[in-house]
């Protein structure tokens, strides 16, 4: 079954849960060249399927304020590790997940300040 889930029993996690994820994107981000122009805060929303083995499909981007980091989202969504997949009765589903990254130009770091699944309140951190 190909059915991709919204609402879940047991919901979708990265490795480590929420700090796991906050962990690894401090550790991969890789800001470049920010322009002088950019604001101090900006954000980039990605919207992606957790497969049945924890692997992400088809991420893209839901909405984004400046354009320059959207490639460095998808960078790191891309290079993420198999997540714990959600399950239903104890079989492993499909799941759309999101996580929303704010990257901080005067820090020249990126964290995640919204990973979040339907169904579930915000989980902001």
């Amino acid at each position: 079954e190909n059915y991709v889930y919204s609402w879940i029993e047991d919901y979708t996690e990265f490795p480590g849960g929420n700090k796991g994820l906050v962990n690894f994107i401090k550790e991969n981000v890789r800001m470049g060249e920010v322009p002088a122009d950019l604001y101090d805060f900006s954000y980039v929303s990605i919207g992606m399927i957790i497969d049945k083995d924890g692997s992400i499909l088809y991420p893209e981007i839901l909405d984004s304020d400046w354009r320059e980091f959207d490639a460095e989202a998808m960078r790191l969504v891309n290079m993420m590790p198999k997540w714990k997949p959600g399950t239903i009765d104890g079989v492993k589903v499909r799941q759309r997940a999101y996580v929303s990254f704010m990257f901080d130009k005067l820090e020249m770091s990126a964290v995640t300040f919204d990973a979040y699944y339907p169904g579930l309140k915000n989980s902001s951190f």
